[in-house]
């Protein structure tokens, strides 16, 4: 009876406890499955992507009349600037080039509309920056012997001592010459060619200024040497005098006192 009572109480024990064990193994299971598995790729941040644009010819977007007419006109001006300064035989396929594109960007805006596609816009654009390319090379090509004549003469003035003998008109010069440089890194070519030819003239002045206040130096020291040899001259004849007559010595102690 006593036995029957026992099991009953282990199996009741067992019973009761299986569902603690139960949810004790679920609770380890979690632990060792968040413990060993890696975080994914949603475990970080989003980066949110900006979306992709659309290119202008992809997207279809069109060209107002006023926006083309602003580039034609760029596009004329550095035109006229080319012929101004004789420079259309510079490069002339590049020249001819711009042109065509020109004129076709014209006539498109020529047959009217408000809006335009796409490849006129390229045209104008074209034609601008082509106007530009030409420009740039013709006046760098222009400007090399007047920059180089123009360093020349400062290079001479120097050598005169120019910046000593005459600073300010040397300052001035120097000062015009390196608003040229200025003005060439910044593509300002006409300007950077008036300053280049305005200094050139100033350096040789100041280096002819600075020779001549050389030449007039030279000069008086010349004399000076010259009446110092004399004066040396002299001293020694009346030495040798003295030497060879001692009355005459005699008398001129007399004569000084």
């Amino acid at each position: 009876m006593e036995s029957r009572k026992t099991k009953k109480m282990g199996k009741s024990k067992k019973t009761k406890l299986f569902p603690l064990f139960c949810a004790l193994l679920a609770a380890a299971c979690f632990v060792v499955s968040c413990a060993g598995t890696p975080k994914s790729a949603d475990d970080k941040p989003v980066v949110q992507e900006e979306p992709k644009k659309e290119s202008t010819a992809a997207a279809g977007e069109t060209t107002s009349l006023a926006q083309l007419n602003e580039t034609l006109q760029a596009a004329r001006e550095k035109r006229d600037e080319i012929i101004e300064n004789e420079f259309t035989e510079h490069d002339p396929e590049s020249y001819a080039k711009a042109n065509e594109a020109l004129e076709r960007a014209e006539q498109a805006v020529a047959a009217g509309g408000d809006d335009f596609p796409p490849s006129v816009k390229d045209d104008s654009v074209l034609a601008y920056t082509t106007y530009i390319e030409v420009l740039d090379a013709a006046w760098v090509e222009k400007l090399e012997p007047v920059r180089n004549d123009a360093e020349e003469a400062q290079q001479l003035a120097l050598k005169a001592k120019a910046d000593v003998a005459v600073k300010d008109s040397y300052n001035l010069a120097a000062e015009i010459y390196n608003n040229g440089n200025a003005s060439y890194k910044n593509r300002e070519w006409k300007e950077s060619f008036e300053f280049f030819t305005s200094s050139k003239p100033q350096f040789e002045d100041a280096a002819k200024i600075a020779l001549e206040k050389k030449q007039l130096a030279d000069a008086a020291l010349k004399r000076a040497e010259n009446k110092i040899a004399e004066s040396e001259k002299i001293a020694g004849e009346v030495e040798e005098i003295l030497k060879n007559n001692p009355d005459n010595a005699t008398f001129l102690e007399g004569e000084n006192l």
